[in-house]
């Protein structure tokens, strides 16, 4: 957008009321009345490429009638700083109200629906959890059928084929990890690194991880650039490297140590 600075969103200009439209705001909404569409390895939308300008939204505490997200007002003035910015793509990660989708579409926004389920339990050992989560994901994907804000539905996180048809990951990861420094490294990242992909991440204070080869961090703008030529420049190499990254960082006696030791430094003992 021409007229775009960073400043814009920091400036919450109130969003028309919904049963009121500018010139601009059914522009929007004629955009976002196409359900996207697969056509090889492209989404397309309306006479085009559908090309994914996204942003995640969530999660949040639930509010006082269960909600896990903020009130009306103040979706309307996030969607309207997204829509602002050039977004036209919302990740949530719990299924939203229909009054969600409803301010989405008033900003030209899709919506990728998240449908949580208990994935990392041993959900057969308890009699009835299979059948309720089937319950759980039917009555997500029936509150949101249909809508025309709908982009799509996250079942899983990390797909193995997404992971091994991509050249490698760039990830930014989220404020609270980086500011606190905690070290919070991404399952995805794991993911890239054991299919031999190289990584560009953002980072959060790992002292365990070892980076400059396979994986590269960066804390600037300017750093993530430079690390995104530097991998391109001697692929080769940092493929190799991710491909051992996942044995040193993981392994064992790396993540666990000995209980009557303490944490051992990265490379001491048995693998």
């Amino acid at each position: 957008m021409s007229d775009f600075s960073p400043d814009a969103l920091l400036r919450e200009r109130p969003s028309p009321p919904p049963h009121r439209s500018r010139t601009g705001d059914v522009a929007k909404l004629r955009r976002a009345t196409s359900r996207p569409v697969v056509r090889g390895k492209f989404l397309y939308a309306d006479d085009g490429k559908y090309w994914v300008k996204g942003v995640t939204y969530g999660t949040f505490a639930p509010d006082a009638y269960g909600q896990p997200f903020p009130n009306a007002a103040q979706v309307e003035r996030d969607f309207a700083q997204m829509a602002r910015a050039g977004m036209n793509t919302v990740r949530v990660y719990t299924v939203p109200p229909r009054t969600l989708l409803d301010a989405a579409h008033r900003h030209g926004l899709k919506v990728m629906v998240g449908l949580p389920w208990e994935q990392h339990i041993a959900f057969l050992d308890e009699a009835g959890r299979p059948e309720a989560i089937e319950r759980r994901v039917r009555d997500g994907v029936q509150s949101c059928a249909r809508h025309p804000a709908l982009f799509c539905y996250a079942v899983g996180n990390e797909i193995r084929h997404y992971v091994q048809r991509s050249r490698g990951e760039f990830a930014v990861a989220k404020n609270v990890y980086v500011a606190t420094r905690s070290g919070w490294f991404s399952c995805s990242s794991v993911c890239h690194l054991a299919a031999g992909l190289p990584i560009v991440v953002q980072d959060t204070g790992s002292e365990v991880i070892p980076c400059g080869e396979g994986v590269l961090a960066f804390s600037t703008l300017d750093e993530a650039a430079d690390a995104l030529c530097r991998a391109e420049a001697d692929y080769p190499r940092h493929q190799a490297a991710a491909g051992g990254s996942p044995k040193i960082i993981f392994r064992r006696s790396a993540c666990w140590g000995d209980a009557r030791n303490g944490w051992p430094a990265l490379g001491d003992g048995p693998a």
